[in-house]
């Protein structure tokens, strides 16, 4: 191919090709001949790979495990996607998808050979919730279990901070987004919904008044849903920590009661009243018609000792004897120790007026006052 003459008859360092060589005797006489050097067969070799655990990650590996060509020479050395060659036959930290392996013998020829990496699925999971009490609540709670990847796992709900455990507490109602991080950084994300409850409900029971017109019932009410502490409100007034009120007057009564998360619940219902209070009263009449010392003794037969007593709207007395007292009708009012009044209405008799007889003896005549 024109190139400088030499002595020697061989040509070595060709490339595949066409040639024309030409030579010269010793009287300068010239010839030509043609030759052609063909391409030997690329360079083959076998490998086998391992998969990218999930969509991002960048563990799938790829392994050289033997040259199948005939033609080549050893030492032989490898690459990746065009890099560096060296003698290293496994190559890791690949991410999905396709890549090309290249092979050069001693002599620097090559092959390659093209691989593809597939990934595997991301991470998925089960989920569990409780709801929250009620829509202002931040009770709700969220348990995620992954069903694939490597464990350990991380991870973080709503864009906060990655941490061990797979529970998430005091949560609020609607949609919330839980990632899972495994070992070997393959992800996952779920939406998870929590739900409201109805709210708070719970029972009440009463003791019912003494008697008409006196506060002494009580109202009790237990919670049967929410989250202790709780706090309770009689008819709209001051909230207070204990579930019982007392001094409750007869009627109708609604109790509010709130509990640690705001979640509020009421109750209604109706206190009754206990009977009046009821007495035998006993008398001795006056001695007569104008005379005021008749007595009046009052017993209850219901109601709460001690008693006090009062007649004709006059003050109290411990005693139940009432004495001093005039003909005619009276009306007696005894008051037991819950405040119960009760009323006897008692009419007095009288004794009978005092009678006597009477003798004359006549005067002497008229004009003389002497008769007795």
């Amino acid at each position: 191919n024109s190139g400088p003459a030499q002595a020697s008859n061989t040509f070595n360092g060709l490339a595949p090709g066409s040639y024309t060589i030409t030579f010269t005797d010793a009287n300068l006489c010239t010839g030509t001949a043609s030759a052609t050097i063909t391409a030997g067969a690329a360079l083959t070799f076998t490998t086998t790979s391992t998969s990218v655990t999930c969509p991002g990650a960048n563990n799938g590996t790829i392994t050289v495990t033997g040259v199948t060509s005939t033609n080549g020479t050893p030492p032989y050395t490898y690459n990746i996607d065009g890099g560096t060659y060296s003698s290293n036959t496994v190559f890791s930290g690949l991410t999905g998808g396709s890549h090309t392996i290249g092979i050069m013998d001693a002599n620097g020829c090559t092959g390659t050979r093209t691989i593809f990496i597939s990934t595997g699925a991301s991470i998925s999971s089960t989920v569990t919730t409780t709801s929250v009490t009620c829509a202002t609540a931040t009770n709700g709670t969220a348990t995620v279990t992954p069903t694939n990847g490597t464990a350990p796992y991380t991870y973080q709900i709503d864009g906060g901070a990655f941490g061990p455990s797979n529970t998430f507490n005091n949560l609020s109602a609607g949609n919330h987004t839980v990632n899972i991080s495994d070992a070997n950084g393959c992800t996952g994300t779920r939406t998870v919904f929590i739900s409201t409850g109805s709210g708070i409900s719970g029972s009440s029971t009463f003791t019912a008044t003494s008697c008409p017109g006196v506060n002494n019932g009580t109202i009790t009410l237990t919670p049967s849903n929410g989250t202790a502490p709780y706090t309770y409100s009689l008819d709209g007034g001051a909230s207070q920590a204990s579930n019982t009120f007392t001094n409750v007057s007869a009627g109708n009564h609604t109790v509010t009661f709130t509990d640690a998360s705001g979640c509020a619940g009421s109750s209604t219902l109706t206190v009754t009243a206990g009977p009046g209070i009821s007495a035998n009263a006993s008398l001795t009449a006056t001695s007569c018609p104008s005379v005021s010392n008749g007595t009046i003794t009052i017993t209850p037969t219901t109601g709460t000792a001690p008693y006090t007593y009062s007649i004709d709207s006059g003050p109290y007395q411990a005693s139940n004897v009432l004495t001093g007292v005039a003909a005619g009708p009276h009306a007696v009012n005894f008051m037991d120790a819950n405040g119960c009044i009760g009323t006897v209405n008692i009419n007095m008799t009288s004794g009978p007026s005092i009678t006597g007889t009477f003798s004359t003896t006549a005067t002497s005549c008229p004009t003389v006052s002497d008769g007795t």
